[in-house]
């Protein structure tokens, strides 16, 4: 869902730098009766290669994310979840062999380092989002589906580490 802190702003103006025609931005998750989207609308409007969608419920939205080449995860720092939480979208996207653009936040950063998923920026500069979507596009898709699978394949799984929790609750 479309939300301030996600800068949308900052990646429509860093992804506007970028000069490939053949490369686009979809932005998912609008409710297309907010002030913001219409905001968002405005901004994208002088280049066509933005395009702005309304929200898809789960799991409709792997449609779109399994025809997509990258994921962009971009938060601003303006909470210790924002800064600390690693979001879910980084193994949904892993799921779909997607290269990165990942926000330079302390675990966020580390995890790129050691798997190489794709790209971290500074969330808030459009000039740091612009040079890593540049770095992102030079790798191809199967650098990061061997990336993704190779970090996939070091983490639990999703009812493993349910357990693994709930066996520690229940101990």
């Amino acid at each position: 869902v479309f939300m301030q802190g996600r800068c949308l702003e900052q990646l429509m103006e860093g992804f506007k730098m970028i000069k490939y025609e053949d490369l686009g931005l979809i932005l998912l998750g609008a409710d297309i009766k907010s002030k913001y989207y219409s905001y968002l609308l405005q901004l994208s409007s002088n280049d066509n290669r933005i395009v702005i969608l309304s929200y898809i419920h789960p799991p409709k939205h792997l449609l779109l994310t399994n025809g997509c080449d990258y994921g962009v995860i971009l938060y601003a720092p303006i909470n210790f979840n924002n800064i600390y939480c690693a979001p879910n979208k980084i193994f949904e996207y892993a799921e779909f062999g997607l290269g990165q653009l990942l926000p330079e936040f302390p675990g966020i950063s580390a995890l790129n380092a050691e798997y190489s998923l794709g790209y971290t920026c500074d969330p808030l500069d459009p000039s740091s989002i612009k040079n890593a979507l540049n770095n992102l596009i030079e790798n191809d898709k199967e650098y990061y589906k061997n990336k993704s699978k190779i970090f996939l394949t070091n983490f639990p799984t999703l009812s493993d580490s349910y357990k693994k929790v709930l066996n520690g609750l229940i101990q």
